[in-house]
């Protein structure tokens, strides 16, 4: 072997060994986010089918799993960005945010697809007036003020 490629190997075995380090920490912190995923994307499918059909839109399987894999890689690339930046800064409050609104919003249009398949208009804002009240009421524990926001 000549110098260059020895010199070259063991950039690349150093830079290698460096680096695994990061990524190994980096999918041991993706696992728990994975969890609360599955449900949500099988409830997404599930009620999103419910309202295409209750609108008269013509739903087959095919619009469905695609759907569903999109869901993944959406969720993976979030899940991976957020554990990236939280091992990056070494702050875990930073996953813990990112996917607190990935998950947040997709709970909430979870919700919001379920009511529109039973038939009641509520637009997006509504939705997210409903679940902020909601969260006030649970973890605030404050008495806010419920009005009709759905109609049906």
């Amino acid at each position: 072997m000549d110098d260059i490629t020895k010199s070259s190997l063991i950039t690349q075995g150093v830079t290698a060994g460096f680096f695994s380090q990061y990524i190994h920490a980096m999918y041991i912190e993706v696992l728990p986010w994975l969890i609360p995923a599955l449900p949500l994307i099988l409830l997404v499918c599930k009620y999103g089918r419910q309202n295409a059909l209750a609108k008269g839109e013509e739903v087959t399987w095919i619009k469905t799993i695609k759907m569903a894999i999109n869901k993944i890689f959406n969720y993976l690339c979030w899940i991976m960005i957020a554990c990236t930046l939280s091992i990056a800064f070494d702050s875990n409050l930073i996953a813990y945010s990112i996917m607190a609104v990935v998950y947040g919003l997709e709970l909430m249009k979870c919700i919001l697809r379920f009511v529109q398949s039973h038939g009641y208009k509520v637009s997006e804002r509504q939705a997210l007036v409903v679940f902020l009240k909601i969260l006030l009421q649970k973890f605030a524990n404050a008495d806010v003020e419920t009005e009709k926001i759905i109609e049906k």
